[in-house]
């Protein structure tokens, strides 16, 4: 019995998950005034993942099994616990102030391990933590009409 490869392994659950996602997120109940209601992100981020799954699937038809590679725990586990603060601290922070802190963290946790030894310049890192998810929030705002939790800066934005 021949063996499914890791990347094939890992394309299937990327549609699987991307499928689920797609079940969840078409039971939310729509406006009917707007195209651009609270199912719109998450239909087109389901879509965007099964269609990655489905090309990763295609790429690696013809994938051999090769040994295990080597996971870096690590990196995983605070991985999650950053998802996991990112969800609690979202509503009491607001979404700029949390998701500027979860950018800041996850890029200095997923860095790779040959950067420990170079400087990293951390004012850019900033500056792109805290402009990215203001520029997120406006796009919410004005270009879709969803208000996102302002949090701490209520009133400022």
């Amino acid at each position: 019995m021949k063996r499914i490869g890791k990347e094939k392994t890992l394309s299937m659950i990327m549609f699987l998950f991307g499928l689920l996602f797609f079940v969840m997120t078409i039971q939310i109940p729509s406006t009917q005034s707007q195209f651009f209601d609270s199912r719109f992100m998450p239909l087109v981020m389901s879509i965007i993942l099964m269609a990655l799954g489905i090309t990763r699937f295609i790429k690696y038809r013809n994938e051999e099994v090769v040994e295990k590679a080597k996971v870096d725990y690590k990196t995983l586990f605070t991985t999650i616990i950053l998802l996991i603060l990112y969800i609690f601290a979202y509503s009491k922070l607001g979404f700029v102030i949390a998701s500027g802190l979860f950018i800041f963290l996850e890029i200095l946790n997923l860095k790779p391990k040959y950067i420990e030894y170079t400087k990293v310049n951390y004012l850019a890192l900033i500056v792109f933590s805290l402009i990215f998810p203001v520029l997120i929030y406006y796009l919410f705002y004005f270009g879709f009409k969803i208000v996102l939790p302002a949090g701490l800066l209520y009133g400022i934005l």
